[in-house]
């Protein structure tokens, strides 16, 4: 998973660097307020989630760690969801 937020990340929001650690700010990196919002839809259509409205907050996907943080959780909850 951690190679697949890396990736998203670099060729969408960072035009192919890499250069960058799983816990450094986004915000620092570059990322405005429109391409946070293009961040979010991206990791919706990349994981098949959808994240609610109440879910997003830019702390929440401050980082590569966080993003992954958050989408684990998100894929647990649906997985156990299904089970019921």
């Amino acid at each position: 998973m951690i190679d697949r937020v890396r990736k998203l990340i670099s060729t969408k929001f960072l035009a192919g660097n890499d250069e960058f650690g799983n816990s450094d700010s986004l915000r620092d990196l570059g990322l405005t307020s429109l391409k946070f919002v293009e961040l979010i839809i991206s990791v919706e259509d990349e994981f098949q989630i959808e994240i609610p409205d109440e879910d997003i907050d830019r702390r929440r996907f401050s980082s590569v760690d966080n993003i992954i943080k958050y989408v684990e959780g998100r894929s647990k909850q649906a997985q156990t969801g299904r089970q019921k």
